[in-house]
């Protein structure tokens, strides 16, 4: 059975190899797609503990936003959550990522940082089985909803920039969903989006749906309620 939310083949569990100009079908990976909640979510990049996430354990501020953020990206809209760590970003994307799923939608999760780490390490031509930098920009190019976790928690270089314009500006123009979640704020005083990636990147971030989130760390809450001591 194939996955509906598969962008390699489309749900229609088969991808074409052309290799050596020859033209062949094969299964897709994703006929061996697990079909639980958090397997599904774990299976298209949401890490084990983020995938455990559900709408039943979200918190009531991240209840009340997630009907608001939901709508937006039903509308194919991409939506920029703004908040202190935390807060609750990534519970609520999740949520989303699993409802797109349900929908027949092809989803990917990403944490910044370690896309751009697998970029780099493509550049090691040893490395024969490593996909290419042109092959981890597409992925993140196909799916329906992308979502792009802790923006500003990268390295800050002139290539991080480059690759993170590339990825914003090719999707803003393909008019496809992007949920972006970061500690920072757009602009303003001190370490904003547009003080470390620049305008440019953040011109393109301003034309998101922006949803801030506020309050104390819930993970400390969690810790608390547990009976352990707050972080």
């Amino acid at each position: 059975m194939s996955a509906p939310g598969c962008a390699a083949c489309d749900g229609t569990g088969f991808v074409v190899d052309d290799a050596d100009d020859v033209v062949v079908a094969k299964h897709c990976e994703c006929s061996r797609a697990p079909t639980d909640s958090a397997s599904r979510l774990a299976y298209v990049g949401v890490p084990r503990r983020e995938s455990l996430f559900t709408s039943a354990g979200l918190h009531p501020q991240q209840s009340a936003l997630l009907a608001r953020v939901a709508k937006r990206v039903e509308a194919g809209d991409s939506v920029l959550l703004m908040g202190p760590p935390g807060c609750g970003k990534t519970g609520i994307a999740v949520v989303l990522a699993l409802a797109a799923l349900d929908g027949g939608k092809s989803v990917l999760f990403s944490k910044v940082g370690a896309w751009l780490r697998e970029i780099r390490a493509s550049f090691d031509q040893s490395a024969m089985d490593r996909a290419t930098e042109s092959e981890l920009l597409t992925r993140m190019m196909r799916p329906d909803l992308l979502i792009v976790d802790d923006l500003g928690a990268e390295h800050h270089t002139e290539w991080s920039r480059q690759m993170l314009y590339a990825l914003i500006d090719e999707r803003d123009s393909c008019m496809r969903s992007t949920i972006w979640t970061t500690n920072l704020a757009l602009r303003g005083d001190g370490e904003t989006i547009d003080s470390l990636h620049g305008e440019r990147i953040a011109s393109r971030l301003g034309r998101c749906a922006r949803f801030e989130l506020g309050g104390a760390d819930l993970r400390d809450r969690a810790v608390t309620r547990a009976g352990g001591a707050s972080r």
